[in-house]
């Protein structure tokens, strides 16, 4: 008998095509300060995504809160893991500021939303938070969304106040 021949789809190829990072995301990034208060930024994203890594640039601008910048940017890599988790590292792109952390989140709604958390360091140590990004193009092609920032950093802020001691 002949050996049978390799299929053209494999598990991982539909893995690798059902948990997706590529393309143009919007969202919002939030966190607690050291006083307690919020902050929020809203963000914007580009990956690229070869089989289940992904790199890319994220930009973010502030929407509420006391923090000296208004706006970040920073380079991002994520891995692509089982059920859709994507953990990553982040570094802030302005050598002065030498901020860098730690992302897990997971995918949801057919790999159109990435909700998680986060953890970075800053001036006086590590700080927590917490982002929700939608995916608005992917295959030039445009999802049609509505995001509302200032609600969805009002729901990260909550969720946040609610596991603070």
């Amino acid at each position: 008998t002949r050996p049978a021949a390799e299929p053209s789809t494999t598990i991982a190829l539909l893995r690798d095509e059902a948990y997706r990072l590529d393309g143009s995301w919007r969202g919002v990034m939030a966190y607690l300060d050291d006083d307690a208060q919020p902050v929020v930024f809203e963000d914007r994203a580009e990956f690229t995504q070869n089989g289940s890594t992904v790199h890319g640039t994220v930009k973010s601008t502030k929407l509420q809160g006391d923090f000296r910048h208004a706006e970040l940017e920073y380079r991002i890599s994520f891995s692509i893991a089982k059920h859709g988790y994507a953990g990553g590292v982040w570094a802030d792109t302005t050598a002065t500021r030498r901020y860098f952390g730690v992302m897990l989140g997971q995918l949801r709604n057919d790999s159109t939303v990435l909700h998680g958390a986060w953890l970075g360091t800053h001036k006086e140590g590590i700080r927590k938070g917490l982002f929700v990004w939608h995916n608005t193009v992917r295959d030039n092609k445009v999802t049609e969304y509505t995001l509302d920032s200032e609600q969805t950093g009002a729901d990260l802020i909550a969720e946040l106040w609610l596991e603070t001691p």
